[in-house]
């Protein structure tokens, strides 16, 4: 039997109802792998588990009611009884709101309230007490960073988590899930259930949210969502990055994600939710948060025929899942050579290592053949016609349009014909065109132009990040003949006044919005191009990009002012990561942190914080403005979008650890029309160099960068393929050149080097070809090598210059301390 981590973790805590909790799980853990051991049923595991977990929860949220003073104040003056909260509620998702937790199961939670209901009184600000009463919450329930804790909770799956705190009215949410969620999030709240608190107000957002999750059409495109959500989880997440390697990944079974590998739990609970929001609005019986159940309803409809054998697998996949996480109280999913844990699973599941993997690799090959045959199945998409050309029908033109265009579509086919993939290159066009309205007359005017026709089609047919832009905003070509010059570089200030002219042409509201969208696309496709064609010099283009992101924020605040009816919003915008060093890349987001104006309330700032990201992010039919991240601000992922200057300051001084520092190296303030005041800049520029002059201790700030750079080893930096192009991820490519740049910033400017000098760090060069071949990789895709291989080898060098430069500083990546050996604390100054 395994050795259990928690039967030997010391409490550290002194707070008593956390202890409380600790305890009780503990006990419910011993009598779970017992149980484990006696072969019960997973599913009936899973159950119990859900359940205990969330009676923990119930009464954890309700104590944290209770202890926090303001909140329990404004309840006691409404005569509130000692109970369920009154509006406040939390939901349950994955797992837990399933009914099938596992032994280590972290717990996914979103939390809202009801106005109506809850006991705080209008104007005192209910989501900060909200996210106050789930903070303290939190810390009763998890905390584990500092210690022992009884739940891991993740909170990641609730609207918007870069930019909201962890309570939303139930009104916000609702309109978010309507009018502003991605596809996916239906899937996610396929499994919500009410967890914690006020049952009846939160059944009443579930049951107002039921047409949002089934709908009465036969909705395909969910079913595709799935299955691209499928694919990205395979290529993009980090522990699948040895299966990816695996040229044979059914065959050899080592190092099997039980999860999320291949032929695992997910796919399994893929098929049976695809069917669930396929069929689920008409077929009302469907309509569970239960996977197996769910599956057994599908059989018994005749609409899943391998019902049975994908729950044998599921069952015996769980019981390996819960045998692997029992070995050592971890929240891991992967079958590892580790005698001692191979030795624990063939005990739990009473089989030997023989037949263990034999029993894998038959439920792995079921499960795969059963969901790429339902994904084939069940999509109403027509058969594409096996000739790699383009015909007028495919692209939705009448026989007489055919033979008017017959020369442009020609052109066509001959760029396809020069594709390595030229099936790859009909898909795009026939996705493409048939969306533009009066396309006839575009093709009419690009047969006239052929040069610009040349420049349309191959840059569509080569460059991802333009296939992407025009799949999203067809219409962006319209820029083609309004700026038809495309051997000079594109003047960005003039880009910037013509969106500025459309903004102030258009209605307040969706019109506005929309604008802001057409005109962001068009200026992107125009950038796009220049930069493709080579109009633009390659170091013109960070600049460029740069340049118009800065335009767009703030002709997005000019837009969110408006509609507030304020002169200019209250607030001074950080530009932090790749807008903070001028060195945007095709594809790239926006890091942000939101300053308060001197004498802003943060009930005031928070609106305004709020109305101007929701003009950014709102999904229209062209997309976002801009991706948006504020998971630098000091609150990290879970608190108010919004800092004061007072308190971002404190923490830069007093509170903040070195990784937040690294960060501050490449903060730049940003001042336009509608944003910003020279005092506070002057303030934000006064105080970044302050902290970064100080003097820290050097032991400190070398094993803080250590520790961060392992992580980002281990978690993203190697993670992406040199063969396949990778450029920011690669071992020594520009995510590690950008992290010893800034690191070497705080050994220039403070660190305490007790004598020794702290060195050059020039790497001029190779920062310059790194951005050219991140740029180049953007536009180009995954093989943008084979058109640029100077530039290739370039690349290659300056990663070897890099990782030597990193070694240098920071020592061999094997001397690297882990997060057991090095705690991260506020910076040391000394």
């Amino acid at each position: 039997m395994g050795g259990f981590a928690y039967l030997s973790r010391a409490f550290s805590e002194r707070d008593e109802n956390r202890r409380n909790f600790l305890i009780e799980k503990q006990a419910k853990q011993r009598n779970y792998v017992e149980a484990l051991r006696q072969g019960t049923c997973p599913e009936a595991q899973g159950k119990d588990w859900a359940g205990f977990a969330q009676g923990q929860l119930d009464t954890a949220l309700k104590t944290a009611w209770h202890t926090n003073k303001q909140a329990h104040s404004y309840a006691q003056k409404i005569d509130v009884p000692e109970g369920p909260i009154p509006g406040l509620f939390i939901l349950g998702l994955g797992k837990l709101g399933g009914r099938d937790l596992n032994f280590s199961s972290d717990v996914d939670l979103i939390a809202f309230y009801d106005v109506a209901r809850l006991p705080v009184p209008e104007g005192v600000g209910r989501e900060h007490i909200c996210a106050q009463v789930l903070r303290t919450f939190i810390k009763l329930i998890d905390g584990h960073t500092q210690g022992a804790f009884a739940w891991r909770t993740d909170w990641r799956l609730r609207p918007d988590p870069s930019v909201t705190d962890l309570a939303m009215s139930t009104h916000a949410g609702l309109d978010y899930f309507f009018f502003q969620s991605a596809p996916w999030r239906r899937l996610a709240m396929l499994k919500a259930r009410v967890v914690a608190g006020d049952h009846t107000a939160g059944d009443r957002f579930l049951n107002d949210l039921h047409s949002f999750i089934w709908r009465r059409h036969l909705d395909f495109s969910m079913v595709e969502e799935i299955a691209h959500l499928k694919q990205r989880i395979h290529l993009e997440h980090p522990d699948l990055a040895d299966s990816r390697r695996q040229s044979h990944e059914l065959i050899n079974q080592t190092g099997f994600h039980l999860k999320l590998g291949r032929g695992g739990i997910r796919d399994i609970e893929f098929v049976a939710n695809a069917l669930q929001l396929l069929w689920g609005g008409r077929e009302s019986q469907l309509q569970t948060s239960h996977t197996q159940t769910a599956l057994r309803i599908l059989g018994q409809m005749g609409k899943l025929t391998s019902y049975q054998q994908l729950l044998a697998a599921y069952a015996d996949f769980r019981r390996m899942e819960n045998a692997v996480q029992s070995y050592q109280d971890r929240h891991i999913h992967t079958l590892s050579n580790d005698p001692g844990m191979i030795d624990w699973v063939t005990e739990v599941c009473g089989l030997s290592l023989d037949h263990l993997t034999a029993q894998i690799a038959h439920h792995r090959a079921l499960v795969s053949q059963c969901f790429e045959r339902l994904f084939a199945e069940i999509s109403p998409a027509p058969k594409r016609h096996k000739l790699l050309h383009i015909s007028a029908f495919s692209i939705g033109l009448s026989e007489r349009r055919g033979l008017e265009l017959n020369p442009i579509l020609a052109r066509m086919d001959q760029q396809i014909a020069n594709l390595n993939h030229p099936e790859q290159g009909v898909k795009i066009l026939q996705s493409w065109l048939p969306r533009i309205r009066g396309l006839p007359a575009y093709l009419k005017a690009l047969q006239d132009t052929p040069a610009l026709a040349d420049l349309a089609f191959e840059s569509a047919l080569n460059s991802p990040v333009i296939s992407n832009l025009i799949a999203q905003s067809p219409r962006a070509i319209d820029c083609l003949f309004a700026h038809g010059d495309l051997l000079h570089a594109p003047d960005v200030s003039a880009l910037i006044k013509n969106g500025a002219a459309l903004i102030n042409a258009s209605p307040k509201g969706d019109s506005q919005l929309a604008a802001l969208r057409t005109w962001v696309n068009e200026s992107l496709y125009v950038l796009y191009l220049s930069l493709y064609s080579g109009a633009a010099a390659p170091d013109q283009g960070p600049i460029f990009l740069t340049d118009l992101a800065e335009g767009a924020l703030d002709l997005c605040a000019q837009v969110a002012a408006q509609n507030l009816d304020l002169p200019r919003l209250p607030f001074t915008i950080l530009a932090m990561g790749r807008l903070g060093l001028k060195r945007m890349a095709p594809g790239s987001d926006l890091d942000l942190i939101f300053v308060l104006d001197e004498g802003i309330g943060l009930e005031a700032g928070n609106q305004a914080v709020g109305r101007f990201i929701s003009t950014m992010n709102a999904r229209l039919n062209e997309g976002r403005v801009y991706e948006i991240d504020t998971r630098l601000r000091p609150s990290g992922a879970s608190g108010p979008p919004t800092v004061s200057f007072d308190t971002f300051a404190n923490h830069q001084l007093s509170r903040a650890k070195t990784w937040e520092h690294l960060a501050l190296t490449f903060m730049r303030p940003l001042h336009g029309t509608w944003h910003g005041n020279d005092r506070q800049i002057k303030n934000l520029i006064k105080l970044k160099h302050q902290v970064l002059s100080q003097t820290r201790a050097t032991g400190q700030w070398r094993a803080d960068c250590q520790l961060m750079l392992r992580r980002l080893l281990d978690q993203r930096i190697g993670q992406g393929s040199l063969e396949a192009g990778e450029v920011k991820l690669a071992m020594g490519g520009l995510m590690e050149q950008e992290y010893i740049q800034a690191a070497h910033i705080l050994t220039a400017q403070g660190v305490q080097t007790h004598g020794e000098a702290a060195g050059a760090l020039d790497l001029t060069t190779e920062l310059t070809t790194q951005i050219r071949a991140l740029q180049h990789h953007r536009l180009m895709g995954a093989d943008w090598k084979q058109s640029a291989p100077d530039l290739a080898r370039a690349f290659e060098e300056s990663c070897l210059k890099v990782r030597a430069k990193t070694e240098q500083m920071l020592g061999l990546p094997e001397t690297y301390p882990s997060a057991r050996e090095h705690t991260e604390m506020p910076v040391h100054w000394e």
